[in-house]
């Protein structure tokens, strides 16, 4: 969901990320009827050919009961300074306004940036899964695969992003639960997760960014 402007997790991951809480704005959601789904950056360009205005990028925020992230977005401002959200979301998802923090100091580099992630719970399981998130978008944004639509794993790499991809699933299953790190391991071994899989979980993660 959209989360309030005064939302007081929202103010801890914009001090987390050095952004100013009033410079936040919602934007309308309104696709461009050929916007491709999901390639912002592609869209306002050929926005801006065809209509004029500018390119702004930043963060788009997003909250569920767990956490709260910010995913870098690229917004259309009109000649007349409205800002716009043109880009169509996945298939089923009913997003009529988004909150966006516009960020001078971002760029596009070719590659998919990663969304900063903040848990606001008090279960250290949300931190896990936290990192097992970003630790498999490493593995699936390394070397020349950043530049890449097509992201293939082979091998090794493959076998161990099919790994964390399980514990993941299995971290969440708990939180969803309103399980912790105290409780029995997803894995069915009886033992508490915190001596099970999670003891484990940091040299799973180096070995899987290997």
């Amino acid at each position: 969901m959209t989360p309030s402007i005064t939302d007081i997790h929202l103010e801890k991951l914009l001090d987390n990320m050095k952004l100013q809480k009033y410079s936040g704005v919602y934007i309308d959601v309104k696709p461009d009827a050929d916007a491709k789904l999901s390639e912002c950056i592609y869209n306002v360009k050929n926005k801006i050919k065809i209509d004029g205005g500018r390119e702004v990028l930043g963060w788009e925020i997003w909250k569920t009961n767990i956490l709260i992230e910010a995913q870098f977005h690229s917004v259309w401002q009109s000649p007349n300074g409205n800002f716009e959200d043109i880009t169509p979301r996945e298939s089923g998802a009913n997003v009529e306004k988004i909150l966006f923090f516009p960020d001078k100091k971002l760029k596009y580099d070719g590659y998919q940036k990663d969304n900063v992630r903040l848990n606001i719970t008090d279960n250290r399981l949300v931190d896990d899964f936290i990192q097992l998130v970003e630790t498999l978008f490493t593995i699936q944004n390394k070397g020349a695969k950043k530049y890449s639509n097509e992201r293939i794993l082979k091998g090794k790499e493959a076998e161990y992003y099919n790994l964390g991809e399980q514990i993941k699933a299995g971290v969440y299953i708990m939180i969803s639960q309103g399980l912790s790190r105290n409780s029995p391991c997803f894995c069915g071994s009886q033992i508490k997760y915190k001596h099970c899989h999670g003891k484990k979980l940091s040299k799973t993660l180096e070995k899987i960014c290997k």
